[in-house]
């Protein structure tokens, strides 16, 4: 039982980071140089969380019970993270010219 709780978990806890992803590809193929890899620094929070919820829950049922309220938290922090970057990005001359 524990093992179909940790894989829907896993499944459900890493959406965010999946949908994340997704954007930072889009800002990965318009950068240049270390700007490919540093687009990606922003899904790093999302990436981590789900799976540590996901073993959390499997554990123990009752820990992270406010994990709604986590999701929002550290999506917050990729989102700034997310804006961080872009902003350095445009400023700093990662953007490549089309």
């Amino acid at each position: 039982m524990r093992v179909l709780v940790l894989a829907g978990g896993l499944i459900l806890f890493c959406i965010p980071a999946a949908l994340a992803s997704r954007r930072a590809k889009r800002l990965a193929k318009t950068s240049l140089g270390a700007w490919r890899w540093l687009v990606w620094l922003p899904i790093t929070p999302l990436a981590v969380w789900g799976p540590f919820v996901a073993f959390g829950v499997a554990q123990d049922s009752t820990s992270h019970n406010l994990w709604p309220f986590e999701l929002a938290i550290w999506s917050v922090v990729s989102a700034a993270l997310f804006g961080l970057v872009v902003f350095a990005r445009q400023r700093f001359g990662g953007v490549r010219a089309e």
